[in-house]
């Protein structure tokens, strides 16, 4: 089970419950026991949902600060495995993007438990995309690269590149300064 921001009914007893179906994240349970007991009727439309909502961390390109946004992330089926794809346009548009992975703070510093992949339009430079004044404003105006247009930063499971998890602006945000801070060149 795995637990929920808002409380719901338990499937089995109607108890408020914050515990949920690990797997499909639909189904409330207030015990494990109920979990198992009501896994014989759950289990013929449990699955994972074709759906999920990701927090990211969204660098405007038209405004001063970052935030924090929910991205829409679709289940795509290979082989036996779901891969959630997120829904970049919404925030890139619809022209070539790209994505920049993050693997530590800053050039040489500690590898990330959790790489993060900062999203951006990959002809930005030449596709009219504006300055990004966000990420001028953030790296103190200390940045070789001339960023462009909107970037969002998703971050990855380090155990599993494929799986995204939530990013915290509070938390993730300074490895993404310290990164804009130096690419593409080596620091000095």
């Amino acid at each position: 089970m795995s637990k929920a921001s808002k409380a719901a009914e338990c499937a089995l007893c109607g108890a408020k419950s914050t515990q949920r179906c690990s797997r499909c994240r639909e189904v409330f349970y207030c015990t494990e026991e109920h979990q198992y007991t009501h896994w014989r009727a759950h289990k013929n439309y449990c699955g994972p949902p074709s759906t999920i909502s990701i927090s990211a961390i969204f660098i405007p390109a038209d405004e001063d600060s970052p935030r924090e946004v929910t991205v829409k992330c679709t289940a795509t089926h290979v082989g036996g495995s779901i891969f959630y794809n997120p829904d970049l346009e919404s925030f890139l548009g619809t022209t070539d993007i790209g994505g920049q992975r993050i693997s530590r703070m800053g050039y040489n510093g500690p590898k990330l438990t959790n790489p993060i992949t900062c999203y951006i339009r990959d002809n930005f430079n030449n596709d009219g995309s504006p300055f990004n004044k966000c990420a001028l404003k953030m790296t103190g105006g200390r940045t070789p690269l001339a960023w462009r247009g909107n970037v969002l930063a998703m971050k990855h499971s380090g155990l599993y590149p494929d799986k995204l998890l939530d990013v915290k602006l509070d938390k993730d945000l300074d490895a993404i300064v310290e990164y804009f801070k130096w690419y593409p060149n080596k620091p000095a």
